[in-house]
């Protein structure tokens, strides 16, 4: 059986998160890995994280060219209440907190999450000030460029499968028979956006 698992975070750099999940429903340790993928930057999962999770290190880590700026939240599509904040990050420094609702970016009301994302796709400008209102209050948020920037991929092999498969068929003129083998490889491969160690989105698939 071939499941596929994405998690897509639309984002100015990891601002803004929404998980979309496609495939069978049946459940599997693949399955739970893809499920805590999904979490990871909700929950401030690293790469070392994730390397633990899958019981094996990257295979590699290529560099992001072009990173966008980064203010380190995360919410929802729907209302937008801050699920995570990366604690390196300038939210945390400005003192947006996990819990908090964000209501407006520079004055611009946002009644969802898909307004907030807008309104910050507009303002967010590396070394220049946002305004970003919540619940708590009004919070001056500085945005950054990661000093890391890098795509990670992990593979990790559930060795082969050996199936067979044999019929035959018979009436009063003639008959036949027929067999057939294969071997099919299970596996697991992620691939993770890491900006300054922290996991920002990850896709993943798998064949069992």
């Amino acid at each position: 059986m071939l499941a596929k698992r994405l998690m897509v975070v639309l984002l100015l750099g990891p601002i803004f998160g929404v998980a979309g999940i496609v495939g069978c429903a049946s459940q599997s340790i693949y399955q739970s890995w893809g499920n805590q993928l999904v979490a990871m930057p909700t929950r401030n999962g690293t790469k070392d994280d994730v390397s633990l999770l899958l019981g094996a290190p990257p295979e590699r880590c290529d560099p992001v060219s072009n990173p966008t700026p980064l203010i380190g939240i995360y919410f929802s599509t729907k209302v937008p209440i801050v699920a995570s904040v990366v604690p390196t990050g300038a939210a945390y420094e400005a003192g947006i907190r996990p819990g908090d609702t964000v209501l407006g970016v520079d004055g611009v009301p946002a009644a969802d999450g898909t307004q907030v994302l807008t309104a910050l796709r507009g303002s967010l400008h590396v070394g220049q000030p946002s305004q970003i209102q919540t619940n708590r209050g009004v919070f001056s948020v500085i945005p950054r460029m990661p000093n890391i920037a890098e795509q990670c991929y992990w593979n990790v092999s559930g060795g082969a499968i050996s199936q067979s498969a044999s019929g035959a068929y018979v009436n009063q003129y003639s008959g036949s028979a027929s067999s057939a083998s294969y071997d099919r490889q299970r596996f697991f491969r992620s691939s993770c956006r890491v900006n300054d160690n922290y996991i920002s989105t990850c896709s993943y698939n798998w064949q069992q």
